[in-house]
């Protein structure tokens, strides 16, 4: 197989991805807790990015993300807010489990990066959206501390600290938790189904045999 034909079929698998994200991400179960905020919604639509670190590695995933990101925008309801923090948590998931391949052999470690990483990536990203659908979308602050549940007792004094404490931070690590799950048992086995197309990405192929 030529260099032109790997290539292709690297975008093909980007593109599936890709499509595969903005679908769990529209169509997708969609569902919020009644212990976090009701605009927190659970969602699986990092699930095919995660695995495409895995199948393709960081390049080609950091790829999916900016390609989910920009096919959002001209159907964003939130002036662009809700897409740019998709774009930041994703990048930082990525970016930390790729430094979790790079730094450890073993499997339990790097999946430790990753699930650190995503709530890392949720209290930064979340530094952006919370000021930015005030200050940007226009959404009223009484508005969103009557979203957050009666237990958490939030008032302009305390939410914002509430928000990251008892939401922010449980709520991504309850995602990255559940991808983890899915993702850990098959990793090794996406590789296989990614090299048995006839393109052995060495980076993707070094990283998951460890």
């Amino acid at each position: 197989m030529n260099k032109n034909q790997k290539l292709i079929k690297r975008m093909v698998m980007i593109s599936i991805l890709t499509a595969l994200s903005l679908v769990l991400y529209i169509l997708g179960p969609k569902f919020s807790l009644p212990f976090f905020p009701a605009f927190l919604e659970i969602n699986f639509s990092m699930l095919p990015i995660f695995i495409g670190l895995f199948m393709l590695g960081p390049v080609d995933a950091i790829i999916i993300v900016l390609l989910r990101f920009l096919i959002k925008l001209p159907f964003t309801h939130t002036v662009y807010v809700g897409e740019i923090t998709d774009l930041l948590l994703g990048s930082i998931v990525v970016g930390g489990t790729f430094l979790g391949q790079k730094l450890f052999k073993k499997n339990i470690y790097v999946f430790l990066c990753a699930f650190i990483s995503w709530i890392l990536g949720g209290v930064i990203s979340n530094c952006f959206a919370l000021p930015g659908y005030i200050n940007i979308a226009g959404f009223p602050k009484e508005a969103i501390i009557g979203m957050m549940p009666d237990y958490m007792k939030a008032n302009a004094n305390n939410y914002i600290w509430k928000y990251f404490i008892l939401a922010i931070i449980p709520f991504n690590a309850l995602i990255a938790a559940a991808v983890i799950a899915v993702t850990w048992p098959v990793h090794n086995r996406i590789k296989l189904l990614y090299e048995s197309i006839g393109i052995k990405h060495k980076e993707a192929a070094d990283n998951t045999n460890k």
